[in-house]
């Protein structure tokens, strides 16, 4: 029986592969490269309002960069939760987003204790600990085994991020949970991960679902509708996280990252889900030349907003 349980699943898993091969827009709008320096543009005007804050901006500009800068969380989500389903080596994809992290920790570590009067913006924790983590979490639900229990472990990591309470003790102030090795964006970080990884794997289910209506195969409906089909699930996870929090402020007046404005500032993030549903399931290109770089454009600008920031 067991046996027989596990060959319907393989069946399915390589089903699933099979779809996403033609999870493509017959069209060409934005492939995964061009995704990716989207989500870098919105990250680069949400550091900007960080970096130089609203005693330099003005406090209208400073709201406007930093919740325009909301939308680049989301897009960053969603092409991870791509490449745990393309990647044909998930612990070296983990591998890179998670030395990204500690690089950047290091950088901020250096900047904040360093320079204290002038790198404070700079905080330890960024989003590629959230992305290492939030993707951890997503390929042990896809293996759906024994190992799956092991989820509970970056999601309490991610949890315990939103707890870093400072205590005055005998030698000072210290920290319960030190800042420095928690994640960017905590609890909303997975639970946006979880809303829109469901969401996407939704969309596979639903075909399925459909064809067994039609009382045809999945693939036989598929390749005109799959692409639609994943970015809308993600989409809908992503529309469903931001008004839950956006509930959340209305009801209790915060939310676990508090913008102090009437909208709570995370669900800007929702205006992603323009781009998302314009991706069109096309890696771009795969010249290592071009992809790699794209990783050094984080630290990079950080280094350079900070520098500019020391004219101020």
């Amino acid at each position: 029986m067991e046996t027989q349980s596990n060959s319907v699943q393989d069946s399915w898993v390589a089903e699933r592969h099979q779809l996403l091969s033609l999870a493509i827009y017959p069209r060409r709008i934005l492939d995964g490269i061009w995704l990716k320096v989207i989500g870098f543009v919105f990250t680069l005007i949400d550091h900007i309002g960080l970096i130089f804050g609203p005693e330099v901006l003005g406090e209208v500009c400073y709201q406007i960069l930093r919740c325009t800068g909301r939308c680049a969380f989301p897009i960053f989500v969603f092409l991870a939760i791509e490449g745990v389903y393309h990647t044909r080596n998930y612990w070296r994809y983990f591998g890179r987003l998670a030395l990204m992290a500690i690089i950047l920790d290091a950088f901020c570590y250096v900047v904040y204790y360093a320079f204290p009067e002038t790198g404070g913006m700079l905080t330890p924790g960024n989003v590629f600990t959230d992305l290492a983590l939030g993707s951890l979490v997503i390929y042990l639900f896809r293996r759906n085994d024994k190992w799956t229990l092991l989820a509970l472990l970056p999601i309490a990591y991610l949890v315990l991020s939103d707890f870093t309470v400072y205590r005055q003790g005998a030698d000072g102030v210290y920290a319960l949970i030190p800042a420095g090795v928690a994640s960017d964006y905590g609890t909303y970080g997975l639970v946006m991960f979880i809303a829109m990884y469901f969401g996407y794997e939704g969309g596979f289910r639903y075909l399925r679902w459909r064809a067994s209506q039609a009382g045809l195969q999945p693939l036989d409906i598929a390749p005109r509708r799959m692409r639609l089909i994943l970015n809308g699930g993600a989409t809908i996870g992503l529309l469903a996280v931001g008004c839950l929090f956006q509930l959340i402020r209305m009801l209790f007046g915060f939310t676990p990252i508090e913008p102090g404005i009437s909208w709570a500032w995370e669900s800007y993030s929702m205006l992603g889900a323009i781009f998302i549903m314009l991706y069109d399931g096309r890696p771009g290109t795969r010249k290592k030349a071009i992809r790699y770089p794209l990783y050094l454009f984080y630290p990079l600008h950080l280094i350079v907003l900070y520098l500019i920031s020391l004219a101020f």
